[in-house]
């Protein structure tokens, strides 16, 4: 841990920036038994994040993604698209909403 911390240091040291540790989180191995992550995470600070969060809407999930990972975009489209056919717009209108 001592390297991390070390290298977020150097980071701001050389950038000007500082590094959040409130904001900060780290997402572990499923390898990595709960005793090191546990102090880890006393010696850092961080928090510990179940996810990798979202990238333009898409989920990052470490694996490769399999269709039901797509399913809220997918139902999202759709939504729009129901909504866009209840609205009396002309084919070019839909076409310039859709870009």
């Amino acid at each position: 841990m001592h390297v991390i911390t070390d290298t977020l240091d150097k980071f701001c040291n050389l950038s000007g920036q500082l590094v959040s540790i409130e904001k900060t989180s780290v997402l572990f191995s499923k390898n990595v038994p709960q005793s090191i992550k546990n102090q880890l995470l006393r010696q850092s600070g961080f928090k510990e994040a179940v996810s990798l969060g979202k990238y333009l809407g898409i989920p990052l999930l470490g694996k490769a993604p399999r269709r039901g990972d797509f399913a809220h975009l997918v139902d999202s489209v759709k939504a729009k698209l129901t909504r866009w056919k209840a609205t009396n717009l002309s084919f070019a209108g839909r076409v310039t909403l859709a870009k």
